[in-house]
């Protein structure tokens, strides 16, 4: 058999376990509805929490959220975490990459965001969070990190904002902005 044709048939026998691995971007408008796929700007979803909530989902996990100019109310907050491994890094970026053109803000009764492993963070801006006891930052959380050196892998912050967050409940070892 011709080395070309082995590739061919290779190419064949693989592209159903590469397809089956597929990593997701998921999208998230002011126009968008949460009953849509959110698989395109056409269908997005309309708030930042549900496209949290899709991407935690194990089989989207490694999936990026992509979040158009808007301010968000958040309903709750927002846990995330990664894929399984830093090749399955879930990304959530702005659509613009500027901070100030998308605002997450808390009813000042929650934190905004805790992050887990593998996930990247860019472009965004988190605001009104507050901090509760057991959980020691208002604005940005990254949840039981440990250094990379042990084993963790900790979620990336870059390019963005934190604003307006308070530290009520916490001791002087919990932080208004960032806890680590």
């Amino acid at each position: 058999m011709k080395t070309k044709n082995k590739l061919a048939i290779l190419s064949l026998l693989c592209l159903p376990l590469m397809s089956s691995a597929a990593i997701y971007t998921f999208y998230v408008s002011p126009s968008g509805d949460d009953n849509n796929d959110g698989r395109s700007w056409e269908t997005a979803f309309a708030t930042p929490n549900y496209g949290f909530d899709i991407i935690n989902i194990s089989t989207n996990r490694g999936s990026s959220l992509v979040i158009d100019s808007g301010e968000y109310a958040l309903t709750k907050a927002i846990g995330v975490n990664g894929g399984a491994n830093e090749s399955k890094r879930s990304f959530v970026r702005s659509r613009t990459g500027k901070p100030e053109d998308v605002v997450l803000y808390s009813d000042g009764t929650f934190e905004c965001i805790r992050l887990g492993s593998y996930i990247q963070i860019s472009g965004i801006t988190f605001s009104n969070g507050v901090n509760r006891v057991g959980y020691p930052a208002g604005g940005i959380r990254f949840a039981g990190a440990k250094p990379v050196n042990a084993g963790e892998h900790p979620g990336i912050v870059s390019n963005c904002i934190v604003t307006c967050c308070q530290n009520i409940y916490g001791s002087g070892t919990n932080g208004a902005a960032v806890a680590m």
